[in-house]
């Protein structure tokens, strides 16, 4: 098992632009690093620009989604994050008039 991570190890450093001639970084830190970021919750924010966030989001409801939050006022617009009915979360943003 150590000489795959090693390789795996080996090629990260590569990928990166490691120097070669450079002490490699001990291979356990390597391993640690890739299991923390193994752990992490990716997040991802979509934006949606619209004219009106309170029909917008109506609508959203009307077609089986639900508001997680707002409509409410932000940035000096109109802003509400909606959920569709695959559990997807994006936000509804209408800047100031």
């Amino acid at each position: 098992m150590s000489g795959l991570s090693n390789a795996w190890a080996r090629r990260v450093r590569a990928r990166a632009g490691y120097p070669a001639n450079r002490r490699p970084l001990p291979t356990a830190l390597f391993l640690v690093l890739a299991q923390r970021m193994a752990t992490c919750r990716l997040n991802v924010s979509v934006y949606i620009g619209c004219a009106r966030v309170n029909s917008a989001s109506a609508e959203c409801v009307a077609l089986g989604g639900s508001i997680v939050s707002g409509p409410r006022e932000a940035g000096g617009g109109m802003f509400c994050v909606i959920r569709d009915p695959a559990g997807a979360v994006c936000a509804l943003f209408a800047p100031p008039a």
